[in-house]
This record gives structure tokens, sequence and C-alpha cells, in this order.
């Protein structure tokens, strides 16, 4: 009845980053290799990759998606869809910045007043964990580009898969337009449809 779930607080990000592993098929040790790219290309835009981002290769703001107290959540709390808003880096010094895929990480917290806060995040802005992150690429064909005033709005759903309960599905619907207009009217939009095989 006083007991606590530890760690008793998760919360959800996401950020996009940018990616230049694809070029490594235009000249592999003096090859073109460039039909590989068909392949690698569908896998990534198939299937979830957990992997570490470095933090340089991130080009927007980490947004929260959604936030957990462990120790009321239900089962079906798990299964959520959440919107977001991504802005361009200020750091970013370009006037646009190619976002080839989206980065989920999560922070949690052990939190109770009677004791010392601890935390630890895997987001690509400090010391990796065996967690990683995981990446939902966007379309090579239509990877966008954010520039500088503009917003990219989306929202993402995550489930458990129907047929095994351990992989997790995502589909995303993004778009991007001026973040200063007074009606949203966006320039691009997309789907990313993705699955996290366990």
């Amino acid at each position: 009845e006083n007991g606590t779930m530890w760690p008793n607080k998760s919360n959800m990000f996401i950020e996009g980053a940018t990616d230049s592993r694809l070029e490594y098929w235009d000249n592999v040790y003096g090859f073109d290799m460039t039909p590989m790219k068909t392949k690698v290309v569908k896998e990534l835009c198939n299937e979830a990759t957990v992997e570490i981002n470095d933090a340089k290769t991130v080009v927007t703001n980490r947004a929260e998606l959604i936030s957990f107290d462990l120790n009321i959540c239900n089962d079906e709390d798990l299964d959520f869809q959440a919107n977001f808003e991504l802005r361009k880096n200020k750091s970013n010094a370009q006037s646009s910045a190619k976002v080839d895929k989206l980065v989920i990480s999560f922070d949690v917290d052990f939190d109770l007043r009677e004791y010392t806060k601890a935390s630890f995040s895997t987001s690509c802005q400090t010391e990796p964990t065996h967690w990683k992150q995981t990446a939902l690429w966007f379309d090579p064909a239509d990877a966008p580009s954010l520039q500088a005033g503009e917003v990219l709005k989306g929202t993402l759903h995550m489930a458990r898969n129907d047929r095994n309960q351990r992989d997790m599905d995502f589909i995303v619907t993004w778009e991007i337009g001026d973040d200063s207009a007074s009606t949203f009217d966006p320039r691009v939009k997309g789907t990313i449809t993705s699955k996290l095989s366990s």
C-alpha cells in the first residue's frame, strides 16, 4: 500500500536528426555501390532502428511526447498517441536543416519527497546507455528540410503489434510550415510507418 515502483516517473521525448549513412554506398573503397541504397532505404524506412545518435547530428529541439507516473499508469496507457512540435536548433547557424529521422528517447526519475531525487536520461545529449535511442526514418526521397522560422508539427502513434506484443508499431503524420503564420499552411507533409521488432 505504501510502496513505490522504482523508477516512479518516466517521460518520452522526440527530436529530429540528420544522418549521412546512405552516402557510404556512393564510394565503398573506390566502388560505386549506389544500387545497394534501394535495399538499405527499404530497411530503414520500414524498420525502426535502435542505435546511439551523436548529439552533433541533432538539428531540432527535444520535445516531450508523454509522461508516465509508473505507480498509477495502466497497461492500456502504454499504447498512445501524442502531438509534438519541432523547431530548428538555435545553435544551428545554417538557414535550413535536413531532418533524416526522428529520434525517440526517455528519461526516468526516482522521485519521492522523502528521498533525494535521482534521474537519468537516454537522450542523444547524455552519456550513452545500453537502451540507446530509437530512430524512425523519413523516406530519403522526401526527407524534409526545416527552415528558420518553420515548425515541424506531428502526431506519433505508438502501439504494440497485434501479432507479437513485444514488437512496436509506429505511425507518424507530420507537416512543416511557417511557425509565425496566423493560420498554419503546410508547405510539405507526409507519414512515417515503421515497426520495431523484438
